[in-house]
């Protein structure tokens, strides 16, 4: 199981942004970042040619795509495949055939409650949108003025996680869809009078909201390597920190059976019975406030650097750490359900498997 760190739904100067794709992949490299997706709106095309290992950093294509109103992450694709005047899901459905993996992005940007709503019901119903971007680095930022404190040069905290978007994902999960998590940059300039603003004054937005993926090989193949990177997003394999406040790398959130490690986060297992002897162990590089959450309640916390857990009762369940009271790392959950492998298929796994175009067999059939 290897870590490799990555910052989602970054824009270059083709989509807004204020870098250009080499000279982001050269921050990323710097800013210790393996990887790095963009999201170049309806202009994938243009960009293909700059994908690939840029300066020892993956940059994997990606677009903002938008329909109705609905703004979603594209990961991995690879020509147009969305307009504003089409319906959310055919651009969901043309976006799958352009090898994009859709996770819905900033859902908390749109205050009117009619649109959070709609957005929030497409994530519990299209099979095509496979996650969320849970914490949003440019969503946040702005979150309670704190662009304008920035612009006055103030003192700004990023805010973790909205909570009532953390308690709408932990419906969903407790409703039976598989539904994951991912942290995004979406840092870009507004235009006035056509001309680029920077009105946000985030320095090195790499540096901060980060996704930390695990997949089982690196190989220096930008193709494959997409690939795996790709999978594990969809399928949860992967947790969210704020690496600004604290460097969160390997951090460890694992499904245990007599002490021998089963798998990182985002699995599901069959639950069978507490015999089964199963644990769940959370490991930090710091000591901080670590919380297990089950079914979107809080059952357990403490402060430490490492905390096991013997598991009596099937649930979803996930981890939030806290440094010194400020949200630092969110994982993605397991899933312990008491079902057969075929009713298990409820959870969306068969269909984030087949959209990422590999099966993989329960730890049961290994």
């Amino acid at each position: 199981m290897i870590e490799t760190i990555g910052c989602l739904h970054v824009h270059s100067k083709i989509s807004g942004g204020t870098h250009s794709i080499q000279e982001l992949a050269m921050t990323a490299r710097q800013s210790g970042v393996d990887f790095i997706v963009l999201a170049e709106n309806w202009r994938v095309e243009e960009i293909l040619h700059l994908c690939g290992y840029r300066e020892h950093v993956l940059v994997i294509p990606g677009a903002e795509n938008e329909a109705e109103g609905v703004h979603f992450l594209s990961v991995g694709q690879n020509k147009f495949a969305c307009r504003k005047d089409w319906s959310v899901c055919r651009c969901l459905e043309e976006t799958q055939m352009a090898g994009g993996k859709s996770f819905l992005a900033h859902p908390e940007r749109f205050n009117f409650a009619r649109a959070r709503l709609r957005m929030l019901e497409l994530a519990r119903s299209h099979p095509n949108i496979l996650g969320i971007e849970l914490w949003s680095m440019m969503e946040r930022w702005m979150y309670s003025w704190n662009w304008l404190k920035a612009f006055l040069h103030m003192r700004v905290d990023l805010a973790g996680p909205s909570p009532r978007l953390l308690k709408s994902w932990d419906m969903h999960l407790i409703s039976g869809r598989r539904l994951a998590v991912i942290g995004s940059v979406d840092r870009y300039n507004l235009l006035l009078f056509n001309l680029p603003l920077d009105m946000f004054k985030v320095k090195n937005p790499l540096k901060k909201i980060r996704t930390h993926v695990f997949v089982s090989e690196i190989t220096g193949d930008a193709g494959m390597d997409s690939n795996a990177i790709i999978r594990s997003l969809c399928l949860g394999n992967a947790f969210i920190a704020n690496d600004e406040i604290c460097d969160s790398k390997n951090t460890r959130f694992l499904l245990k059976k007599k002490n021998a490690v089963l798998s990182a986060c985002g699995e599901i297992m069959n639950y069978v019975s507490p015999e089964e002897d199963l644990s769940l162990m959370m490991m930090i590089p710091k000591r901080a406030e670590i919380r297990l959450v089950k079914n979107g309640e809080i059952i357990d916390e403490s402060e430490d650097l490492s905390k096991e857990w013997y598991i009596h009762e099937p649930g979803v369940y996930r981890a939030e750490v806290r440094l010194n009271s400020v949200p630092w790392i969110f994982t993605n959950p397991f899933y312990l359900i008491q079902k057969s492998r075929q009713e298990m298929n409820w959870l969306g796994e068969e269909s984030v498997l087949a959209q990422t175009g590999q099966m993989a067999m329960s730890h049961e059939e290994s």
